[in-house]
């Protein structure tokens, strides 16, 4: 018998082996390059995404910074208004004060006594009175009411000077009193 040695269906047995392997690996090859290129484009995509949010923030940032430039006039004008309201409040509180002790002491003195000058340092919360009287027994009266503790609670130290006789024989005299915070006399 004769035996027949075929050594292309051997070889071809090898290549189709080795075209199996190497289709598998191709196929692998192809595969890692598949997820490369779509982990390429995820990025990508993803890169796009994010710089149009960045591009948009930064727009609308821009926008807020035109309003708000548009808008720093009115702000500054709220802003001095807010100041003068401020300054116009401790101004009519300042005159407040004058005018409680005004009528605080107007009450206390009678009809009899006319306050005939008043002057006010707002600044440093002094009163300073010029009193008239027709007689010397109710300007004794007075003494008496400005030695009294309540006038001296709300209003410290009352130094009276000046007493003068004038022609018509009446008297005048002065009173200096300093208003004290109503914060200080709410303490006691």
């Amino acid at each position: 018998m004769e035996r027949e040695i075929n050594f292309v269906q051997g070889r071809r047995k090898k290549l189709t082996k080795s075209q199996k392997v190497d289709l598998k690996i191709f196929k692998g090859v192809l595969g890692v390059f598949g997820v490369f290129v779509a982990i390429f484009l995820i990025t990508l995509g993803v890169d796009f995404y994010l710089q149009f949010q960045v591009k948009s923030a930064k727009d609308q940032q821009k926008q807020m910074e035109r309003q708000v430039a548009a808008q720093e006039s009115i702000e500054q004008s709220i802003v001095i208004t807010t100041e003068k309201l401020k300054i116009l409040s401790e101004l009519f509180e300042l005159r407040y004060d004058k005018q409680a002790a005004i009528d605080f002491f107007s009450e206390i003195f009678g009809s009899q006594v006319l306050i005939k000058d008043i002057n006010y340092e707002a600044g440093e919360r002094i009163l300073s009175l010029r009193l008239q009287s027709p007689s010397i027994f109710i300007l004794e009266s007075v003494f008496e009411e400005l030695s009294n503790p309540e006038v001296e609670e709300q209003f410290g130290q009352v130094n009276k000077t000046d007493l003068v006789r004038n022609d018509r024989g009446g008297y005048n005299m002065a009173i200096t009193l300093s208003l004290v915070e109503e914060s200080k006399t709410k303490k006691k």
